[in-house]
């Protein structure tokens, strides 16, 4: 949809420009502006990051590690540290709001690369004013398969 719109706007901007007699140069400078008014408007607020950023930032002080995958998942394993929440739930909880808005930075993960969860959620919390939010792309099965630090829970009980 989002190319749809793009592509209409220019198709409206050329044809108005010619309509108008406008010359190349001003044809430009229009179509430059315009495209920086929709691409700031439907960019996402967060930034992908891989593998090495994650490390990087999980090492790092005033970091939060959000995992969005369903809590069965979470207790199951993951990043050490990390606290849990789902989408559903971002909207209504201003507690977690308040603590993510502590942070200098929100690391926010799914189970993998074809998880979307974590971008529509690292997407909400831009949209909620959490600045500086970060969108692990290889998420906890990544994490895990590279044996970094995570809270595994031991299906051997005493």
């Amino acid at each position: 949809m989002k190319n749809i719109l793009s592509i209409s706007a220019v198709g409206f901007l050329v044809g108005f420009c010619a309509f108008m007699g406008q010359d190349k140069m001003s044809l430009n400078l229009v179509f430059a502006q315009t495209s920086a008014q929709v691409s700031d408007q439907t960019s996402p607020k967060y930034q992908v990051i891989g593998l090495a950023d994650a490390i990087q930032f999980y090492y790092k002080t005033n970091v939060i590690f959000v995992d969005v995958r369903e809590s069965n998942y979470f207790s199951n394993g993951h990043i050490t540290g990390a606290i849990n929440t789902i989408s559903s739930q971002t909207r209504s909880n201003s507690s977690l709001l308040n603590l993510l808005k502590r942070f200098s930075y929100c690391v926010v993960y799914c189970s993998d690369s074809n998880c979307g969860a974590a971008a529509q959620s690292g997407l909400l919390l831009s949209q909620m004013g959490i600045t500086n939010v970060m969108v692990y792309s290889g998420g906890w099965q990544e994490w895990e398969a590279c044996h970094l630090p995570a809270t595994i829970q031991s299906d051997n009980h005493l």
